[in-house]
C-alpha cells in the first residue's frame, strides 16, 4: 500500500494526476499502438514508394553512407576493401547494403514508437537524436562484425547474417526504446 501512495505522490509532484490519461492505462496503450501503426505506416510508405524516391531516395543515401563507414571501419581493422554505392567489397566476397541491413528499419521502429508515445516534444526529439545515433553506431559494427565473419568464417556467414545480426538489431532497437521509456518518467 506504501508503494501505491509513493507512485501517487512522485505522480503529483511532476505536476500529473491520477485523472489525467496515461500510457499505463487501456485508452492510453490502445492510442499509443494506432499512433505507432500510423506513424511507421508513413515512414514506410515515404521510404518505399518510388514517386518519393524520384525526389529523395532517403534509403539509397542512407545505405550509401552505411556502407561507406563500414568499409572505412574494415579497411581500419586491416581488410583490404572498398566500398561503391550501397555495396561493400570484400576479398572473395561483396556484400549489399539493403533495406533490412542497413539499419534504417530499425530506426523506422524505434523512431515510430519515439513519436508515438506521449512525452514533451522536446524529450521526444532528445530521444530520436540519441535513438538514432545509438542504432547508426550498432548497426556499423554489426557490418563490420559481419564483414570479418565473411571473410574469416564463410561457412558460418548465412546463419549468423540472417538468423543473428538482423534479429540483433530489432530487439536493441527495442532496447533504446525501454532506456528511453526510462527517462521519461524523470523528464520534466
Amino acid at each position: 500500500m506504501y508503494e501505491v501512495w509513493q507512485w501517487r505522490k512522485n505522480l503529483n509532484t511532476r505536476g500529473l494526476s491520477m485523472a489525467e490519461p496515461s500510457a499505463l492505462n487501456k485508452k492510453g496503450v490502445v492510442k499509443f499502438i494506432c499512433l505507432y501503426l500510423v506513424v511507421i505506416g508513413v515512414m514506410e510508405v515515404f521510404l518505399g514508394l518510388h514517386y518519393f524516391q524520384r525526389y529523395v531516395d532517403l534509403n539509397g543515401i542512407y545505405s550509401s553512407f552505411t556502407a561507406w563507414i563500414s568499409a572505412e571501419l574494415l579497411s581500419f581493422v586491416g581488410l583490404n576493401v572498398s566500398s561503391s554505392g550501397a555495396l561493400v567489397h570484400l576479398p572473395g566476397r561483396t556484400l549489399r547494403i539493403a533495406f533490412g541491413c542497413n539499419g534504417l528499419e530499425a530506426v523506422v521502429i524505434y523512431g515510430a514508437a519515439v513519436l508515438a508515445y506521449p512525452s514533451s516534444w522536446l524529450y521526444r526529439l532528445k530521444g530520436l537524436i540519441y535513438g538514432l545515433v545509438c542504432l547508426q553506431v550498432i548497426n556499423v559494427l554489426r557490418i563490420v562484425g559481419l564483414g570479418i565473419a565473411a571473410v574469416e568464417i564463410p561457412q558460418w556467414f548465412e546463419y549468423i547474417h540472417y538468423y543473428v545480426a538482423q534479429g540483433l538489431m530489432i530487439a536493441i532497437a527495442l532496447g533504446i526504446f525501454v532506456l528511453w521509456l526510462k527517462g521519461t518518467t524523470r523528464a520534466p
